[in-house]
């Protein structure tokens, strides 16, 4: 299970009720904002004032500009550049926006929301804000977020019930004494660096290749060990450099210089070489007072329980994970996680708080950290993935490189410590190649685009005008059609009718003279029968009757027809009048239509033949603009060519606004340097990554962005203060290590500097008679509480001398009293408490600290490695990690066994105990011993001639214990370029130190240390630490080279743990004789 979700409602609730004070309304909060802009600001943006209120009303920034007058306002959406100014009255201060930009700034978790935020025009009564208050007022806000952040997070879970106790008052007072000794220890050396004085030493060039240097200076030179110097060269050139290593060279000292990137120095050329001492821990000073005023962004209490006591953390139970990227095409082709890298990544994903990594080499760890960060950049949060090791960090930066959701950016001081295909992801070449690619007012192509723009106009008019002509020719041929077709319809339907009408007339005719025949006959029968009527025929007078009724009865009925029959003919007469009428109307209505149509028939050949002409002309000058044939393209085609000529037109119009927008906001308008534009660039860029990879000191240049998770990877070398720098800025940390790698770095000159002012303050409390008693004290104490640690005994006795006699004692002993106060002077042994706490904070990492500590629920334990092949993870699984390093069985997929035949096995121990040259030398330089060196250049050279016989190559890191016996090797191999070895890519060539987070097929080991006799028991104290060798050892993959002086190393009964590691690493070289062996001669 995760964290319960809480309603907000219900947090917030909780949180005011018991913590008022923190949840009332501050002073920005309470403000009213209200800014001055002009219209063509607003117009110029596309934006309405009301949309930038809203947006700046729903959390706000407000920030000075470093260089400048200018002031920020970002919302999530907008940014606005506000400048301070007078009203009209010439006395009231407002705040008047001069460009207003769309924000590229990722949202931040600490916005503040104000009481309101006004846009107004410049009106009679001025609107007043005083823009430096109002920074002040938002400063403060901040700082009152985090702390209601750091409320709400324990204040979820009291609700939640979890099963613990939350940290009372009891231990907040102890963590901030604590902080407060922290804080002390750091004045110390803060002090000592101060008051340490300017190193210049002439020197001269004694060889170069790009990038670096080996300078040859009269003095010692490992007082400029690690610094960063400044070369001054002839004419007063300076380089600014970075002390790789710091030896000698029998008489002469040594310096290798790291150079910027692409410089040579001329061999023979005399320099000087000037280093300032600087404060190294400045950042994490400052990130210890951050933390101790509880300006974080995450909670508080879980930070400090981790750093103080990761035992009081709250477990949690892990959910599984849905999906996994790297399985599903964005790592290897088959690529699965197993079980424990599972597990591993629920636990980063789900964890609440804090959540640990534990993996020996090769079990997976830069994977699972991939995943990790994928699925937390799915959900929206951004990452901060630091590493002491600039190839860690590149290793999972190029897993990431071309994953669609990441926008990575990689910080580095030194962009040559970071790997060339990646430096691109660095800010500085981001912006410079977004500035480079981007115009300045000179370049401009804005007349280019309008010039562009009126030749897209002239042919799109060009195509409209053919495209009408040739339409209105089209519409008069039809016009012309049309009036043709209808002048015959007409003729057509006037003949139809004026037949009609003679059909009806030539029936009506017909009808009335047959009317006229019939009525002519009734006439004649009609008299017929009244004459018939007055001379009855028949005998009788009845008969005589009847008949003469019958005679009037059918007299009546003719009378009857005659007169139906008149009137019929009557009527076809009215009809034909009718008719003659319409004929005559018929006809003058033809006669007009037909002279109408002629007309428009006239007119029509008119337009027709001028549209030709037009459409000729049109189609001429268009030819002219496309230089091609026109008659063939279709309408249709000529319409789409209209609109992309259209679009094409409105993309330029909106490129030269988005152009003049760009100078104006880059500053160009305003007479900005370059300079400044990079500057804020960067930081823009660096706000909107999602990912961001630094080391922890180059964290602290990222102060001014807010993460969700942070990753700190490689973490066995990282301290607590160094953690804690991107702790601050973060809300969950998930520490990813192997506590059985190499150690924090500390300079050893800090380290004498505490145990020289322990010594002094023993004898000054009467605790030791004179300084030797006092430096032999403190000797026992040390191998007390850590025998893997040598203690240099003449050193310290040199650094106490050095340090009494020093003008500035005074000013070492005030801080070194305060220091002692808050430890508390009647403890017993205070000078102890004082090695103590360098050793807990400044040379054991946060990681050790804790894993041994924290809830099971909050570790996850990686064990099966797949780097190696088996025989080389069998020398340390026993005796470094108790047998609970897994390999993968025989058979399985894996690197493959790379052997020499003259070894006749992939690990081999060379033992150069037969040979009279096997012993070490000594100088002020350091340990070396030549017969080890040339065995190394004879196996690389071997393995070089087989590389040849079979094509193929080999990546071989070559590792040492000792800084000038490395620098030996190197110059026997000339490396980095090594002309002699074609096939064997060198990997690393160095110091063990140098090789952590890398890897190669096969790894060369020189020992160095060879003694006649028995070794005493502070002697090689090196070869005792394993931790260095586990991480020498476990850099191979396929084959290991062991060179050594193997009486020496058994000999060796300092750390119990070290002759248990020698013992078994003898013991397995003998047992194992079909995968090892030992040989005593190249």
């Amino acid at each position: 299970m995760t964290e319960m979700q809480i309603p907000i409602a219900w947090l917030d609730d909780e949180c005011v009720e018991r913590n008022p004070e923190a949840f009332a309304r501050c002073d920005a909060e309470k403000a009213t904002i209200r800014f001055t802009v002009l219209r063509h600001v607003l117009d110029k943006a596309g934006v309405s004032a009301h949309e930038i209120e809203a947006d700046l009303m729903d959390g706000m920034t407000l920030t000075h500009r470093e260089q400048g007058s200018a002031f920020i306002a970002t919302g999530s959406q907008f940014r606005l550049i506000v400048v301070p100014s007078t009203g009209r009255d010439g006395s009231t201060e407002i705040a008047k926006v001069v460009d207003v930009q769309f924000s590229i700034v990722a949202r931040r978790s600490l916005l503040v929301r104000p009481d309101s935020v006004t846009l107004e025009r410049p009106q009679r009564d001025d609107a007043p804000c005083d823009l430096p208050d109002l920074v002040e007022k938002f400063a403060r806000a901040r700082s009152i977020l985090r702390r209601r952040e750091s409320i709400r997070g324990t204040s979820r879970r009291r609700l939640a019930k979890e099963k613990r106790t939350p940290p009372g008052r009891s231990f907040r007072r102890d963590a901030k004494r604590e902080l407060a000794t922290i804080s002390a220890l750091l004045q110390v050396l803060r002090v000592r660096a101060a008051t340490t004085g300017e190193i210049s030493e002439e020197g001269v060039v004694a060889g170069s290749h790009v990038g670096n240097a080996v300078v040859q200076v009269q003095a010692n030179s490992r007082l400029f060990d690690h610094s960063r110097v400044t070369l001054t060269l002839g004419d007063q050139v300076t380089l600014r450099c970075r002390v790789d290593e710091a030896g000698s060279n029998k008489d002469r000292g040594v310096l290798l210089l790291r150079l910027p990137r692409s410089v040579v120095l001329e061999r023979g050329l005399n320099v000087t070489a000037e280093a300032v001492p600087r404060f190294s821990m400045l950042a994490n000073a400052a990130a210890v007072r951050r933390f101790t005023a509880e300006n974080i962004d995450g909670s508080w209490d879980d930070l400090a329980l981790l750093l103080l006591r990761p035992e009081g953390l709250s477990n949690i139970q892990r959910t599984e994970i849905g999906q996994f990227h790297l399985e599903c095409g964005a790592g290897p082709d088959d690529f699965r996680f197993n079980d424990e890298q599972r597990e591993a990544v629920a636990g980063a994903v789900n964890a609440p708080h804090a959540f640990l990594i534990k993996g020996p080499p090769g079990t997976g760890k830069t994977c699972v950290i991939t995943e990790s960060v994928l699925q937390l950049v799915e959900r929206g949060e951004r990452v901060l993935l630091v590493a002491p090791m600039h190839v860690a960090l590149d290793e999972v930066l190029q897993r990431l490189s071309n994953e669609p959701s990441i926008f990575p950016i990689r910080i580095a001081w030194d962009e040559s410590r970071v790997r060339q295909d990646l430096q691109r992801f660095m800010p500085e070449h981001l912006s410079a190649t977004y500035l480079r690619r981007a115009r300045t007012i000179d370049q401009s192509r804005a007349k280019e685009w309008r010039d562009e723009i009126e030749e897209l106009v002239s042919l799109r008019e060009a195509i409209t005008e053919f495209r009408l002509y040739r339409s209105q020719r089209s519409l008069f041929e039809q016009t012309l059609a049309d009036g043709t077709g209808a002048l015959e319809r007409l003729e057509r339907e006037y003949e139809s009718q004026v037949s009609e009408i003679n059909k009806s007339e030539s029936s009506d005719v017909k009808t009335v003279r047959e009317s006229e025949e019939s009525l002519e006959r009734l006439h004649s029968k009609l008299a017929d029968v009244k004459r018939r009527g007055t001379r009855p025929a028949g005998p009788g007078v009845m008969a005589q009757l009847s008949e003469i009724g019958e005679l009037r009865t059918k007299s009546k009925r003719l009378e009857r027809i005659i007169q139906a029959t008149e009137s019929r003919i009557e009527a076809i007469s009215l009809r034909q009048a009718e008719r003659s009428e319409q004929l005559m109307e018929g006809a003058a209505r033809y006669a007009g239509e037909r002279e109408r149509l002629a007309e428009q028939y006239m007119r029509a050949q008119d337009q027709l033949a001028e549209a030709r002409v037009r459409e000729v002309l049109a189609a001429d000058r268009l030819v002219h603009l496309v230089g091609h044939e026109i008659n063939s393209i279709a309408d249709h085609a000529w319409e789409a060519r209209e609109q992309e000529l259209a679009d094409r037109a409105a993309v330029l119009k909106k490129f030269i606004e988005l152009e003049a927008r760009w100078f104006e906001a880059s500053g160009q308008t305003q007479g900005k340097s370059r300079a400044e534009s990079r500057d804020e660039f960067q930081l823009q860029i660096r706000q909107s990554a999602n990912v961001l990879f630094a080391t922890p000191g180059g964290a602290a240049s990222l102060d001014d962005v807010d993460f969700d998770t942070l990753i700190v990877d490689e973490a066995s070398r990282v301290i607590d203060l160094e953690f804690l720098i991107g702790a601050n800025q973060s809300k969950r940390w998930i520490i990813v290590g192997d506590e059985h790698q190499l150690p924090p770095y500390l300079d050893p000159k800090d380290e004498l500097h505490f145990l020289a002012l322990a010594a002094i303050r023993l004898v000054k409390a009467g605790c030791a008679i004179d300084l030797e008693e006092a430096v032999s004290r403190l000797a026992t104490q040390w191998y007390e509480d850590d025998e893997t640690r040598e203690f240099r005994r003449d050193s310290v006795l040199a650094a106490t001398e050095e340090l009494r006699k020093s003008p500035n004692w005074s000013v070492h002993e005030k801080t070194f009293d305060d220091l002692l106060r808050l430890i508390g002077r009647k403890k017993k042994s205070p000078e102890r408490q004082v090695i103590r706490l360098v050793r807990k904070h400044l040379t054991k990492s946060l990681f050790e600290r804790c894993i041994t500590t924290v809830p099971d629920g909050l570790v996850a334990k990686l064990n099966t490695q797949r780097r190696m092949i088996e025989p080389i993870a069998s020398l340390v699984n026993e005796p470094i990690y108790g047998g609970g390093l897994l390999s993968p069985p025989p058979g399985a997929a894996g690197p493959q066994p790379f052997v020499l035949p003259a070894f006749g096995a992939p690990v081999v121990f060379m033992d150069t105990a037969a040979h009279q040259r096997a012993y070490d030398e000594f100088d002020d330089g350091g340990f070396t011993n030549a017969l080890e060196v040339d065995w190394v250049w004879r196996v690389c050279s071997n393995i070089e001639r087989e590389l040849q016989a079979t094509n193929e190559t080999l990546s071989v890191s070559v590792l040492t214990f000792y800084k000038k016996q490395a620098r030996l090797i190197r110059d026997r191999i000339e490396y980095p370029h090594s002309p002699a070895f074609a096939r064997v890519g060198f990997d690393v060539v160095g110091v063990i130190d140098s090789i952590q987070g890398q890897q190669s097929d096969l790894v060369i080991v020189s020992f160095c240390r060879a003694k006649q006799g028995r070794p005493g028991p502070n002697y090689g104290r090196w070869l005792q630490d394993t931790r260095r060798l586990n991480v020498a050892l476990t850099r191979a993959r396929r084959g290991l080279i062991m060179v050594g002086h193997r009486p020496t190393l058994e000999g060796l009964r300092s750390v119990p743990e070290a002759t248990k590691f020698y013992r078994h690493l003898f013991s397995t070289l003998e047992s194992r004789k079909d995968v090892m062996t030992i040989v005593k001669d190249t």
